[in-house]
């Protein structure tokens, strides 16, 4: 059996591409042929040519790039397209017995990538069983404008799994489907057995993934100070930092994760990674990324005091969480319908 992902593996965001990478290397190891198929929409390259390139940072954001591209050939199989459009999928997807949208964003229109029917697997022609896994509208509104669209493309799905309560909602008003929630495809693999995550230069030290706001600069200096811990500020450039690692690749921005010993983050990659590694966490909930990171903690049952400014050492606690139980749907859905192909 030979499976096909469309989802967002051509950037330089760590959770977009450790999203790819997890599920992908799930999939292989339950003993599927899998492939990532090289879908880079005109849209989304002059976005993250324009994010990468055209600020101050361009020089330490190539090395980044460069580091990026060499995980991907190396860590995955990517399927190559004749043509970068609707057309270009289209014409390779006899190739393939399944085709997964997923995971991440990939729903959200309200992007700069737009309305792409091309994730919503829109295509009538040569196609295999279509599944979603984990996909996301993320915090997209313009739902009126894209009704007749949504329902056409989500009632041709053989099997429906998304991210969020927000996604789950939504798919639900689309479509008479069954749809099932499952986690994020980076929490079901362990890194620590596919990478050798203890070369790193530090230790004892504040990890920052993010951009930080001037109004949390103090409390973290104030915090790293208390605690003879340095900060280190990996994929962005924050002035308050010991270190800013902005070029560092998918496996250093791993290794400085595994080995913090707290972490400050407002992405809900920055978020899933503190639990994945069991580190004491905050995180500045930004509005784009609000709904998706109350779900996981609604999810994973943690506590809102997780998210509380730190004013005393009884406040750091580690996440003992078995993730095994509680990615088991996430599994059972995978099983079903990827490995066993039970339609």
């Amino acid at each position: 059996m030979r499976v096909g992902i469309l989802t967002y593996h051509h950037t330089t965001n760590y959770g977009a591409t450790m999203q790819t990478f997890a599920l992908y290397s799930y999939l292989q190891s339950q003993g599927v042929e899998v492939h990532i198929i090289d879908y880079k929409p005109k849209a989304a390259r002059k976005a993250y040519f324009k994010s990468n390139f055209i600020n101050k940072q361009a020089v330490s954001n190539l090395v980044k790039w460069r580091r990026f591209k060499k995980f991907t050939q190396q860590n995955l199989s990517l399927y190559k397209l004749r043509k970068q459009n609707f057309s270009g999928v289209e014409e390779i997807l006899s190739d393939f017995d399944i085709i997964i949208s997923g995971s991440d964003e990939i729903w959200n229109f309200d992007s700069f990538r737009g309305f792409d029917p091309v994730y919503f697997l829109g295509f009538k022609r040569n196609t295999p069983k279509k599944i979603s896994y984990a996909a996301s509208f993320g915090e997209a509104k313009n739902f009126h404008a894209n009704e007749g669209k949504l329902k056409e493309f989500l009632n041709s799905y053989d099997a429906l799994a998304v991210r969020d309560n927000k996604t789950f909602d939504k798919v639900g008003e689309y479509t008479n489907n069954t749809v099932y929630k499952v986690f994020d495809p980076t929490l079901l693999i362990s890194y620590q057995d596919k990478f050798n995550l203890e070369d790193v230069q530090h230790s004892n030290y504040v990890l920052i993934y993010g951009i930080v706001a001037e109004e949390f600069i103090q409390s973290i200096i104030t915090f790293a100070d208390r605690n003879s811990l340095i900060i280190i500020s990996v994929g962005y450039y924050n002035k308050f930092a010991t270190y800013n690692y902005v070029d560092a690749g998918p496996i250093e921005w791993l290794c400085y994760m595994k080995n913090a010993s707290f972490i400050y983050t407002n992405f809900y990659h920055g978020l899933l990674f503190s639990i994945i590694f069991n580190k004491p966490y905050k995180v500045f909930i930004i509005q784009s990324k609000s709904s998706k990171i109350h779900d996981v903690l609604l999810k994973l049952n943690l506590k809102s005091d997780y998210q509380l400014d730190y004013s005393g050492e009884n406040e750091i606690r580690l996440l003992e969480r078995d993730l095994e139980d509680y990615t088991k749907e996430s599994k059972d859905f995978i099983f079903k319908y990827i490995i066993g192909n039970n339609f």
